[in-house]
């Protein structure tokens, strides 16, 4: 089977976090890396996502993790969204 990688990148403008991560990540600009693979050996070949990944790049150093698409759109959705702001009472 062909594989191919697409990449797109995302801002998020407030920090973020998704579900498999531990840490909440910094606002800012990420690379997302999808990898796809063919689904049959046709003239037009159709491709289907099998991983999801986000480079992490801290410090000059840079690491993909592996990412839920849906937890990724959640957060994108999430960062949109007007700050809640809280008075004191």
């Amino acid at each position: 089977m062909n594989r191919r990688t697409a990449i797109a990148h995302v801002t998020f403008r407030r920090p973020f976090r998704l579900a498999n991560m531990a840490e909440a990540l910094p606002a800012g600009r990420y690379a997302i890396e999808t990898e796809q693979e063919t689904l049959c050996q046709v003239s037009l070949l159709p491709y289907r996502r099998i991983a999801t990944r986000i480079r992490l790049v801290r410090h000059g150093s840079s690491r993909l993790l592996a990412i839920d698409p849906d937890d990724l759109q959640a957060a994108l959705a999430a960062d949109l969204r007007p700050a809640r702001i809280f008075a004191a009472v």
